[in-house]
């Protein structure tokens, strides 16, 4: 897909898969939830085997859109965010000082930002106990306590979230690398595989795969073939949500969402 051939969004047809995505709450979602939606509607090409390219377009589109018909709400934005909250900002604001005097006994670990900032943006760690990050210092005050604890020895449950792709291989690695040393860390990967992605409907795609609904029997496979993937964010906000909250709530214990 050249940039060329980008075609134009329709913002009447943007504004009806914004609203999808949203549901009567008002969930926030990603620009690629936003991508998934409109090629379920047919009105933006499958990405196929070359996602980056048609995230690339969709992006120059999708600017392009709110250059015309305004920005569009609820879409979370990774480079509006800020890195973390340091001592200044707890003083500019009249915080206590206190405030990061805590200790955090789950953290979730996002391979992408943008999942990460949708379930900050939806409070997702308001309905259950639980860090949301993207290693290795996102955000950084948060990171700050939790290198704090590791160092006293403090226990600390790590949850890898990851979707189905060849790089989610080398960024486990990488977090191993960077939690491994730490007697206190226990690591778990909660990520997507061939027989997820067949249970929620999600396409494997790839060079070796159609786009397109997954096929009727039942794949078993869970690691990526080369060059296949299948993505957390092709899900609705909700349906993620409750996905990544169904691997790490701890039965009664978490009864805040669902």
């Amino acid at each position: 897909m050249s940039t060329d051939a980008t075609p134009a969004l329709d913002p009447q047809t943007v504004l009806a898969a914004a609203k999808a995505l949203s549901g009567s709450t008002g969930f926030w979602f990603t620009r690629r939830c936003l991508m998934f939606e409109l090629c379920r509607r047919r009105v933006w090409p499958d990405p196929g085997a070359n996602l980056a390219a048609c995230e690339q377009n969709f992006a120059a589109a999708l600017a392009s859109y709110e250059q015309t018909s305004g920005q569009l709400e609820r879409l979370v934005r990774p480079e509006q965010a800020i890195a973390g909250v340091g001592p200044a900002d707890l003083e500019a604001h009249d915080l206590p000082a206190d405030l990061f005097d805590y200790a955090i006994g789950r953290v979730a670990l996002f391979q992408r930002m943008d999942l990460c900032l949708m379930l900050i943006a939806n409070g997702f760690h308001r309905e259950i106990e639980v860090a949301l990050t993207v290693p290795p210092e996102f955000p950084s005050h948060v990171w700050g306590r939790i290198h704090a604890q590791l160092n006293t020895g403090l226990r600390t449950t790590f949850l890898a979230i990851h979707d189905y792709s060849p790089a989610s291989g080398p960024w486990l690695a990488s977090i191993d690398e960077q939690l491994g040393g730490h007697e206190a860390a226990e690591v778990f990967p909660i990520g997507l595989t061939t027989p997820w992605a067949y249970r929620l409907r999600i396409p494997v795609r790839g060079p070796q795969a159609s786009p397109g609904a997954p096929s009727a029997a039942a794949p078993t496979d869970a690691e990526p073939r080369a060059g296949s993937y299948a993505l957390l964010e092709e899900l609705s906000p909700l349906r993620a949500m409750r996905w990544i909250y169904g691997h790490v709530a701890r039965g009664a214990e978490d009864v805040g969402f669902g």
